[in-house]
């Protein structure tokens, strides 16, 4: 739960404070926006599960990512004569791209957390 709330709490505070996070577009497109607020995605997911240690948590972050998403791509469809479906596939590919960062990062904190417990047993049996 802690981990759930540390990311949804960084995810807020710097999309809020910083202006990075997902961007739903009326039209295609993949700039250095979108990669620079993939990247901060992946790395607020890594320090989650740092704390998780467990792999669920990766499934949490993609939900919580693609809840993000789909708010965004809401305000967006609201401006477009396609609807809410429409400016989804729009922005499927930025969709999977944000989604799909988070859940690698969540799950390379988790294997670097569970690697620091495995050692850390291995130094000190039965404590």
């Amino acid at each position: 739960m802690a981990a759930v709330l540390v990311v949804m709490g960084l995810v807020t505070g710097i999309t809020h404070f910083f202006r990075i996070s997902f961007v739903a577009k009326a039209s295609f497109s993949f700039e250095a926006g979108d990669v620079m607020g993939a990247m901060v995605g992946v790395w607020i997911a890594l320090l989650g599960g740092l704390i998780s240690r467990h792999y669920g948590f990766a499934f949490a972050v993609a939900a919580m990512y693609l809840l993000v998403c789909c708010m965004a791509v809401y305000f967006v469809s609201r401006f477009m004569d396609d609807g809410f479906l429409g400016a989804f596939l729009l922005n499927g590919w930025n969709i999977v791209v944000y989604v799909l960062g988070g859940m690698l990062g969540a799950c390379v904190g988790v294997f670097i957390g569970s690697g620091r417990r495995r050692a850390r047993e291995r130094v000190l049996p039965g404590a």
